[in-house]
């Protein structure tokens, strides 16, 4: 139970005559109600408060609790329900903004801020919420986020009328985040009422403190001189010992010469400020030259601890684009406390839907749950499905896998590592291999050939730290954790070298469906096929098509040791190259951070390190098998595919790594080849398909009958169009605006609460350039969103940079067509979306001419012929995609030339005279339309004869 210190009752259906009676009930000391009786405040003696604003949709006052020595405001609220009646409570709001004080808002906003926060009803219109998010924005709150359910309020009615939204929620400054940082909101249970009642509890913040390597320490003249002293003494043991033991010491050594050199940065940095200001009044009253050199110090010494303490903070929120110098401390810390609070865990639902709280409770929950994830069944692999797998690596590969390292091959290994990745369990990051390689590197070969020799890496160099990401905005079980694999860099660097030494092999091995950590092909591409093929599944008088998309539960956590080996067995790889894998797939010790703190130490049977460098290539192998697999059907003369053209590719599945769609008919034995080959695949690799999350979309107009022979031979549910892979929409039909909403609203989110109101103007340039406007890049590289859509986030990107004032925004200085220009010619360089858009349309032609992907190849087969693509016109039924090449196409072929090398571009339609494409010059084409320059050499030389019968004699040269 809760002592409560504050309560809050919206629309209490009582007589503001009933509040005292109320109180006295509730055991509180102090009671006010707003104007119209609709929001009744109660407090104990343990706050003392004055009411600043009263009125019909909230309370605002200042508080102060007897267990803080800082005051805080509060804003209770009960919006109304009509979006123009809520406008004077947005002023309101937005008048406060601006004090620097702790300030939380709570209450019924009767508004939302995604389509995610709304279920059941009429499809949401996010231009309502807009104004909201505009609001949150300007005023730097940020949400606190929920524990229990995901909505707050229900309409109560039956079932296909029932509505459920979330309404209710907390946001607070980022003041309130420095003093208050471990406050939750939980979502309790409605009895009684059509909202859920909201539950802020404050609790104390404990800190563990482990070493941290700190990258500001080699910028100091004795840091190399304290670690080669320290490196330098004797320890005996073999390669990974003596490694491990140096680091160890090394981690004492550096922690001791921090504090002395150092001392406490954030504690030096308010301690020289408050130096520098009674330096600077006394100043005022006694300028003398030893008191102004004292202060000429005392300002060095601050930068200087500034830009410490500035680098230090970079580093904990690994921010990659803010610009070395900025000085924006605050903004870091706002980041760096924004982080930490989504990856709190307050509260979390057990399998048994039995709700626990406390860190010790969710550690051993969380420690239950993953072990019993990473441990694996004994599964039965049936060899007879890995026949089909062809051994395709030669003993020169192997050899080239086996050799032993060198030292320069690990150093390109270490320098291709990113110094900036997270800390990993001994402290000890990528920056300090990088700085101190030349100290390190003898130890550090060794060890790596030790393991190369078949040692097996000690415990203390395969821990493994597990950080669990939410999946979800408000992750309630473990399910909605992704955890990634905290290794220690040390042992990531035998897995990048792995890595690296497959990179040339692994395209050789993998088919063109699979378009994931592949070298060469592209993941945009994969996305454009599969939206070309989806585009296709109405075509008329060929039956019905479906298109599904395969949900994989725990992919990586799944994978099966014994069964990666025999597939790396049958393509090929030799003994000990899969005693390596063996070594380093089969040897994690894992612990669990649960709130900053490390829990448990157990071990795994089964599963990939999300974050390994190793990882992704032994995945794709494994899911090789299904795709082989998958192939394999259309060789059965009773499967009837996804209707293509005929002379075309047959493609009945694209894959990125674990992301899966496949595509087929509707013939119910054709969908049961598919099922049984997906069984097959599940019982031999430990992978399960999650039925609950797979789904199928096919065209409106498919009858029910056929929709439910589907249902019934997959197991999965229908979707509407669009369904999303790989974050872009594929949809059937038009291209609609409202498929994109989710695009809008993450560029949004992104600006929106804190962010906006600490950065200047330089450092909103950088965040647009490197932050923002990478956001809708990948989704229009490969669907090119409507140009509503991309104004749209011009808009909002506009807003964020010129800002807003009190309920206003404030007035653009530039257009967007100025602000893109260069510096030099008035700009600030912010590109403009929508040229973006153009270039990477313009580069799909470019691509489709000059590769020859299965993506290339599809759209060949199906708009070209036997017709070279640059005759092709626009025709009635064809794709967004080629429709914008086609549109395009003329003003990239005007700056494309080509090399005469193996003689493949096109005699008339490619320019490879630097003058134009031949066509250009003549109407007179010869028969051989299609004809290489290649038709017309023999042995490298020009074929005279050949020229002369199919060239007109004045392009004869």
């Amino acid at each position: 139970m809760h002592q409560l210190s504050m309560i809050t009752i919206l629309e209490p259906f009582a007589d503001n005559s009933q509040l005292n009676t109320v109180r006295i009930q509730l055991q509180m000391d102090h009671a006010v109600s707003n104007p119209n009786g609709k929001i009744w405040l109660l407090w104990s003696n343990e706050i003392t408060g004055n009411i600043h604003e009263n009125n019909e949709q909230h309370i605002t006052g200042e508080f102060k609790h007897s267990d803080l020595t800082e005051g805080f405001m509060m804003s209770f609220i009960y919006a109304k329900c009509k979006e123009h009646m809520r406008r004077p409570l947005w002023d309101s709001l937005l008048h406060f903004a601006n004090m620097d004080i702790p300030w939380c808002t709570i209450g019924d906003f009767n508004v939302i801020t995604n389509i995610e926060e709304k279920l059941g009803g009429m499809p949401y219109n996010m231009n309502k919420s807009f104004e909201f998010i505009s609001v949150i924005e300007a005023c730097g709150l940020i949400d606190l986020g929920y524990s229990g359910l995901l909505f707050t309020w229900c309409n109560q009615r039956a079932a296909q009328a029932r509505v459920w939204k979330r309404l209710d929620r907390s946001m607070v400054n980022d003041k309130w985040l420095e003093v208050m940082p471990q406050t939750t909101i939980e979502h309790l249970s409605s009895v009684g009422s059509d909202h859920s009642p909201l539950l802020m509890v404050r609790q104390n913040e404990s800190h563990t403190k482990y070493f941290k390597f700190l990258h500001c320490w080699v910028d100091n003249a004795n840091f190399m001189e304290t670690v080669q002293k320290c490196w330098d003494r004797e320890v005996t043991g073999n390669p990974m010992w003596q490694l491990h033991q140096k680091i160890k010491r090394l981690t004492s050594t550096l922690s001791n010469w921090s504090k002395k050199e150092y001392g406490d940065i954030y504690a030096k940095v308010k301690e020289f400020e408050e130096m520098i200001r009674k330096a600077e009044e006394e100043l005022l009253t006694n300028n003398t030259e030893a008191l102004r050199q004292q202060l000429h110090l005392m300002n060095a010494n601050y930068i200087r601890f500034l830009k410490l303490e500035e680098s230090i903070l970079k580093q904990k929120t690994q921010l990659q684009w803010f610009k070395e110098g900025d000085a924006n401390t605050k903004y870091f810390h706002a980041l760096m406390r924004g982080r930490r609070r989504r990856l709190l865990l307050h509260k979390i639902c057990t399998g048994n839907d039995v709700w626990i709280q406390g860190d010790d409770q969710i550690a051993q929950a969380a420690c239950e749950y993953f072990q019993g994830m990473f441990t694996g069944q004994k599964c039965r692999i049936d060899e007879r499905i890995l026949q089909h797998l062809p051994t395709l690596v030669t003993p020169e590969q192997n050899q080239k896998l086996q050799e032993m390292p060198t030292l320069e091959e690990l150093r390109q290994v270490v320098s291709a590592m990113n110094p900036n990745s997270a800390t990993s369990p001994d402290g000890i990051g990528g920056k300090f291999y990088h700085a101190c390689w030349n100290i390190i590197k003898e130890d550090l070969l060794a060890a790596v050939q030790s393991f190369f020799c078949g040692h097996i890496m000690p415990k203390f160099m395969s821990h493994v730290c597990l950080v669990l990401l939410p999946k979800t905005e408000q992750p309630n079980r473990f399910t909605d954790l992704r955890p990634i694999s905290l290794s220690n860099f040390s042992n990531k660097i035998i897995s990048k070298l792995l890595s690296m030494r497959l990179v040339d092999i692994i395209p050789l091995l993998i088919l063109d469906n699979q378009s994931g950590f592949v070298k060469g092909r592209s993941i945009i591409e994969n996305i454009m096929l599969a939206q070309e093929i989806t585009h296709g599944i109405k075509r008329p008088k060929v039956g019905d098509n479906v298109v599904i998309k395969l949900d994989m539960t725990k992919a990586y956590d799944r994978v099966s040791w014994s069964f990666t080996c025999l597939v790396l067995r049958r393509l090929g790889f030799g003994e000990f190259f899969i005693d390596m894998v063996w070594r380093i797939m089969s040897n994690n010790w894992y612990s669990i951070i649960i709130n900053g703190h490390r829990h448990g130490f157990f071990h795994s049977t089964r599963g990939l390190k999300q974050g390994d460098p190793l990882s992704p290539a032994l995945f794709i192998l494994g899911a090789e098998v299904l795709s082989r697999m998958l192939n394999l059907i259309h060789h059965n003369p009773m499967y009837k595919g996804f209707k293509m053209e005929p002379k075309g590719p047959q493609i009945n599945h694209l894959s990125i790594a674990d992301d899966v769609i496949i595509f087929t008919s509707t013939d119910r034995h054709s969908m049961k080849l598919i099922m049984n080959t997906l069984e097959d695949y599940e019982h031999t690799s430990d992978q399960l398909i999650n039925k609950e999350k797979s789904h199928f979309m096919v065209p409106a107009n498919t009858s029910q009958d056929i929709i439910n022979n589907i249902q019934e031979v997959t197991g999965f549910s229908q979707k509407d169009s669009p369904i999303t892979y790989l974050g872009c929409p594929l949809y059937i039909g038009r291209q609609r605006i409202i498929y994109y909403s989710q695009l809008v609203e993450k560029v949004s989110k992104k600006i929106c609460g804190w962010q906006a109101r600490i950065l200047n103007y330089g450092g909103k340039i950088t965040m647009v350039k490197h932050a923002l406007q990478s956001i809708p890049i990948h989704t229009m590289a490969a669907v090119s969103p409507p140009s509503t859509t991309i104004k749209h986030i011009e808009s909002i990107i506009a807003d964020f940079f010129w800002g807003r004032d009190q309920d206003k925004r404030k007035y653009h200085w530039a257009s967007l067509e100025t602000m893109s220009l260069p510096c030099a010619e008035g700009g600030v360089g912010i590109k403009r979306l929508t040229d973006i858009c153009t270039s990477l349309q313009y580069k799909q032609w470019w691509n489709f001419k000059a590769k020859s992907s299965l993506w290339a190849q599809f759209l060949k087969s199906k708009y070209c012929q036997r017709a070279n693509p640059v005759t092709r016109k626009l025709a009635n039924g064809q794709s967004l995609v080629w429709r914008y090449m086609m549109k395009n196409k003329n003003k990239v072929e005007d700056h494309i030339t080509w090399k005469i090398n193996s003689g493949s571009c096109s005699f008339w339609w490619d320019d490879w005279l630097r003058g134009g494409a031949l066509a250009n010059y003549t109407t007179n084409i010869s028969s051989l339309n299609n004809a290489t320059i290649g038709h017309f050499l023999v042995n490298g030389k020009r074929n005279e004869r050949k020229l002369r019968q199919q060239v007109p004699p004045l392009l004869t040269f």
